[in-house]
């Protein structure tokens, strides 16, 4: 199991996104990690395990690796407008069957040691939702707040994806 880092080791050039790895090796790299955020920590064992198993059996989770440790996670759904917005209501949970596929990408856990790590996982994140109509997400608070949102997956997308694979700083102020 990779060591734990804090955010001040981390070297952005050295980042890098772990996919496509043995099951058992994610879901350990997974709880090892997650474990330690607040937001996880008090969720149900039996609840948070399905979840994990869920998201690293269908392929839709990011790890992030810096130095040998694991810097940070996101994990995700695809699933329909209906399901989705049951979930952000908190009016039910979403089956393995429910978050194969749909319009809507839904991001169930997403923690990360450094702004460098979230911007890593958020240009990968752009390029796996780009086909999608909406993400969703729920942003859970240290004083027990849960907070539901919801973005449009627009034209900046592309954008924002170009401006990523070549250095570019992307401008989306209007032209003059």
């Amino acid at each position: 199991m990779p060591d734990k880092l804090s955010a001040t080791q981390i070297d952005t050039s050295k980042i890098r996104l772990l996919t496509g790895i043995n099951p058992a090796q994610a879901l350990g790299f997974a709880v090892s990690y997650l474990m330690t955020k607040p937001a996880f920590a008090r969720l149900p064992f039996g609840h948070w395990s399905r979840i994990l198993v869920g998201q690293i059996n269908r392929g839709h989770y990011l790890i992030a690796s810096d130095n040998g440790g694991i810097v940070g996670f996101l994990g995700w759904a695809l699933t329909t407008r209906e399901k989705g917005e049951m979930w952000l209501a908190e009016q039910g949970e979403l089956s393995f069957e429910d978050s194969k596929a749909g319009e809507i990408l839904l991001i169930n856990a997403w923690a990360s040691e450094s702004n460098e790590v979230t911007h890593l996982l958020l240009e990968r994140l752009r390029e796996i939702g780009r086909a999608q109509k909406m993400v969703y997400f729920k942003r859970h608070y240290p004083d027990g707040r849960v907070r539901p949102g919801r973005l449009s997956v627009n034209t900046f997308v592309d954008a924002h994806i170009h401006a990523a694979r070549f250095g570019e700083k992307f401008d989306n102020s209007p032209t003059p």
